[in-house]
């Protein structure tokens, strides 16, 4: 019989979080019967809406609500067949038995590269909230202006990401100097701390001296009051958290901002992810073809001036695998130890392969400084000695 861990919510949280919130005890599960799985936790999630949704949803006593990526150890489901991956709403708990109901299996073409911690992540609930506070609620378009605020966050880091994938100039407020640097690192045009800036609205204007076409709200307070000063006429605003009110012990009160939102004509729209639930297979592949693409740039990027040689296959293609044992023995000699060889499967990252324009298989594109020096196409062993000696 198995042990389950679980963290109880003991008492509802008055101002931060304490220790004595929570209380671990520790349960009997039964063996799973006809149609169940036994899951163990491999991530679970904490998040900044648990604060919000403690206090409507759950009493003193519960389990602590949230989100995990888990591993089926024991199954009398064929749906979910042992070894498997499930993103599963169990709570703060080790170990669940459950008929399968809300099980979300992980996609089966999950890179093995890519951590499943990113199901709660970038690939899961944060992602999905950024994609469509993006596109379902903030329509944004090419060439306009976004700012995001608690921009190093989870949901905030890939809002500015999907945003400058289309296009669009991003500025992004954090609070710390590093967050600043890890902000700029992943392409935001503008960054900012809010703590250390003199004036946050001058801090707004330098960033944007023409003010903003969208506004991603993750922080809503005085923050909110001097941000909707600086939206431009017909103004987009995504409401998607309130953090800065979420340890408060005392609700804040106004300023109210009717008379900025009737004069600049804005609209502000609040939003959960779980209104597209109906979308989300097609947005995590979405989701996941975009980190592909973005890891890989960040490989040409982070490789400076050294040459970088890709060979993009497929498992079903016969030329591939005839030049494969060649191109691994080439990245292993010692006249190439300054060479990056990368290996990219076409049907695993069709992103990143329609990113590159490739159209047959085996093709090869040479980088020096993220930009492609030459490319071939075909199993030509000689071609690729000849480019790699010229190039390297």
């Amino acid at each position: 019989m198995v042990q389950a861990k679980t963290w109880i919510l003991t008492k509802h949280f008055d101002g931060f979080p304490k220790d004595s919130n929570f209380e671990l005890k520790v349960e009997e599960l039964p063996e799973p019967k006809d149609g169940e799985v036994l899951l163990e936790a491999v991530f679970l999630s904490v998040d900044p809406y648990m604060r919000v949704f403690s206090r409507f949803s759950m009493n003193e006593g519960n389990m602590m609500i949230g989100t995990q990526v888990a591993r089926v150890i024991q199954s009398k489901n064929p749906a979910f067949p042992v070894g498997s991956h499930v993103v599963a709403r169990s709570g703060w708990r080790t170990h669940t038995v459950c008929d399968g109901t809300g099980l979300t299996p992980i996609m089966a073409d999950w890179p093995q590269g890519v951590s499943l911690s990113l199901a709660l992540g970038t690939i899961g609930m944060p992602g999905l909230t950024a994609l469509y506070g993006i596109e379902e609620v903030l329509g944004l378009q090419k060439g306009e202006t976004l700012l995001v605020n608690a921009a190093a966050g989870a949901v905030g880091s890939v809002v500015g990401q999907i945003a400058k994938l289309k296009g669009c100039k991003v500025v992004g407020s954090a609070g710390s100097d590093a967050k600043v640097a890890f902000l700029k690192k992943l392409g935001f045009d503008e960054a900012f701390n809010y703590k250390t800036v003199g004036s946050l609205e001058e801090a707004l204007k330098k960033a944007s001296p023409d003010g903003y076409d969208c506004f991603f709200e993750n922080v809503g307070g005085s923050f909110s009051d001097v941000a909707l000063q600086q939206m431009k006429n017909f103004g987009r605003i995504a409401v998607c958290g309130s953090i800065s009110g979420y340890n408060d012990t005392t609700p804040q009160t106004g300023p109210y901002p009717h008379l900025t939102m009737i004069v600049k004509q804005l609209k502000m729209e609040g939003f959960m992810q779980t209104r597209w639930e109906h979308k989300h297979p097609e947005s995590l592949k979405r989701l996941m073809g975009w980190l592909k693409e973005t890891e890989f740039q960040a490989i040409l990027k982070d490789s400076g001036t050294k040459l970088v040689v890709v060979d993009f296959s497929a498992t079903w293609c016969g030329p591939c695998k005839l030049i494969a044992p060649v191109f691994v023995e080439l990245s292993e000699k010692d006249e190439n130890k300054n060479v990056v060889f990368l290996k990219v499967d076409v049907d695993e990252a069709e992103d990143v392969s329609s990113f590159c324009k490739i159209s047959c298989m085996p093709t090869f594109h040479f980088y020096q400084n993220g930009e492609r020096v030459a490319e071939f196409s075909g199993a030509n062993v000689d071609k690729l000695k000849e480019t790699l000696a010229k190039y390297r």
